[in-house]
């Protein structure tokens, strides 16, 4: 289970963005060019489907039904130097990661229940400064290419979170929005430039123009104290007026080369307004010059509206904060169900008598791989549904558990869940790698019984401590809870067995194995549960994108039930022994009388 940013988003996971056309022919590169040179933000393509799925990676849960692509839950590091200057970013940052943004280190839970109240725990609000930190100082708050999709429960959070920071940590946040548009402009140039290079409208005027516009600073007489950043600044001005030119020749060219070759387009062409990247492309028809959106961008409002309209569908809740429930009305329900479906789990091997070969439905496939096969096609399936807008509001309440607003049935529902590739694939690798060795040796009815007890059970586990906590803004899903029970259970039974080593010491004259290293099944088991613990315990710095207590939930249940298991066996065994031994004794009585 994985916790995303923002953890607690029950809306949507895609937020449509729609950028212009940029392709080459010349009937529309002067609006192009003058497009690209007033735009102030990044100059990246991005999809109009940013699909994010979410926030994390091995036998993990992500929260958050959106496809997020910010994966900031966790603690902050301990630093002595805060960065508030664009100039000293480091060459590694990232968005998603943000920057420590005090000297002391994190909010403890004490000083965050000052600042931001109830319905928030300490590592949620100092993940979401980390965050709002690094993007002030990145220059990306308003950067319409940075994705940043936040919950309703989550704005409250980030208003307060903002304001601290910007009394707190002060940031001139215009300035290093201003550094960063100029740096994305330099690259900006260079496309034109190559652009118009390629269509043969211009060539440059030096026999390196790229070379002189990065050598800017080198120019003239260095100081022994280095260039300024107001020198920088003037010389980065003084660069964006010589594009600025530029562009207007390289329009000026463009626009008397369309007119010898179509005059009336070029007219027409002349008189189209630019349009916001949200819009599309346009078209200039009639002799009065109307402007009318493209059959593209017409397609492309109508996918805006589409998406816009499931994604207020998908929204559970309408309020700013979660609702006001006590913890009881938060959870009773929740143990109520998942104490149901335990007892269905403890009944079923009792009820279930495994069909006969030829009986089965598919008699050439072994039952484990059936059964495992199965359950990952039920996986695979809500994971495409995920990324089919209509049924987000079905993926919201029923496939995805929060504690802000809890649903009963997702503590089951949310067990089938995922919403990245690499989330999903890892945890149907280790269920059929493990799965269906555990299969084989327990019986399909006990095997299923494992896999649904420890999928509740950890969500269950998950959901309490998030309501204990009084963080009501992170949600879970995935199915590593249940997988982890599967790990637990197979190495529980087997824990008197040891594993072998890929090496071995070997007698030097006769080349026979002298001694074969290995380890008790038992190791595996508890290093993983030391890292589970470990990474909940106050000496972890690193940011928290697993739901850990989902897994210990899970480990804790395949183990109890492995267990039970063994000892069931062991009675069997007692029982049957006992049987034979008065058996035995009724035959000598038998003989004695004469009987026999």
């Amino acid at each position: 289970m994985n916790s995303l940013f923002p953890a607690a988003s029950r809306l949507s996971c895609i937020q449509p963005r729609v950028i212009p056309n940029t392709g080459h022919t010349l009937n529309s590169l002067a609006v192009k060019l003058v497009q690209r040179t007033t735009q102030p933000y990044s100059i990246s393509a991005s999809r109009a489907w940013r699909k994010a799925t979410c926030l994390n990676q091995c036998v993990s849960r992500r929260p958050s039904p959106a496809v997020m692509h910010l994966n900031a839950h966790g603690r902050g590091y301990a630093t002595r130097s805060i960065i508030t200057r664009y100039e000293d970013l480091p060459s590694d940052y990232h968005d998603e990661e943000g920057l420590p943004f005090r000297p002391q280190g994190p909010f403890s839970q004490e000083e965050t229940l000052a600042i931001f109240g109830k319905g928030i725990d300490a590592n949620a609000a100092n993940r979401i400064l980390r965050v709002l930190h690094g993007r002030r100082v990145a220059g990306t708050l308003d950067d319409p290419d940075t994705p940043f999709y936040i919950s309703v429960y989550e704005q409250g959070a980030q208003a307060i979170a903002m304001q601290w920071l910007r009394d707190n940590v002060p940031v001139d946040e215009v300035q290093s929005a201003g550094l960063r548009a100029e740096e994305e402009l330099a690259e900006l140039e260079d496309q034109i430039v190559a652009d118009s290079t390629r269509v043969g409208i211009y060539r440059p005027n030096s026999q390196d123009f790229t070379q002189e516009k990065r050598g800017m600073f080198s120019k003239g007489k260095q100081s022994v104290y280095g260039s300024s950043v107001l020198d920088q600044l003037k010389e980065r001005s003084k660069l964006k007026n010589k594009m600025e030119d530029e562009a207007r020749e390289l329009l000026k060219k463009s626009q008397e080369m369309e007119e010898e070759k179509k005059r009336e387009a070029q007219a027409q062409e002349v008189k189209a307004i630019q349009l916001s990247s949200e819009v599309g492309t346009v078209a200039t028809t009639g002799a009065t010059g109307t402007v009318k959106l493209s059959p593209a961008a017409l397609k492309k409002q109508k996918t805006a509206e589409w998406l816009n309209y499931h994604t207020e569908r998908a929204e559970i809740s309408k309020a700013q904060n979660a609702p006001q429930m006590t913890m009881a009305q938060r959870l009773v329900p929740s143990w109520l169900f998942v104490s149901f479906i335990v007892g269905v789990c403890i009944t079923l091997p009792y009820l279930y008598t495994p069909p006969r070969n030829k009986d089965r439905m598919f008699p050439d496939i072994p039952p484990a791989a059936a059964t495992i096969g199965a359950i990952m096609l039920v996986n695979f399936f809500i994971y495409l549904a995920w990324h089919y807008p209509p049924l987000w509001r079905y993926g919201n309440k029923y496939f995805a558990t929060t504690a802000g607003v809890p649903t009963a049935v997702s503590l089951l529902g949310n067990v089938f869940s995922h919403q990245v590739i690499s989330h999903i694939s890892t945890n149907m690798l280790v269920l059929f790698v493990i799965g269906t060795r555990l299969h084989d040796e327990i019986g399909r009815a006990n095997f299923l019984s494992i896999y649904f007890a420890s999928g509740v059970l950890g969500s269950l586990t998950s959901l309490t401590s998030y309501v204990l906590r009084a963080n009501f803004v992170s949600m879970t899903l995935g199915a590593s809870g249940a997988v982890a029970g599967v790990v637990g259970a197979y190495l529980w039974l087997r824990h008197d067995e040891r594993i072998k080593m890929p090496f071995s010491i070997k007698d030097k004259e006769t080349g026979d194995v002298k001694y074969q290293p290995s380890i008790p099944m038992m190791v595996p088991l508890f290093i993983v549960l030391a890292t589970e613990i470990f990474a909940l315990s106050k000496w972890n710095k690193r940011l928290i994108t697993m739901d850990h207590w989902a897994h210990l939930g899970g480990y804790a249940t395949g183990i109890g039930a492995a267990e039970m298991l063994m000892r069931r066996a062991r009675h069997t065994k007692k029982n049957e022994v006992e049987g034979k031994r008065k058996k035995t004794f009724t035959e000598k009585e038998r003989m004695s009388d004469g009987r026999l």
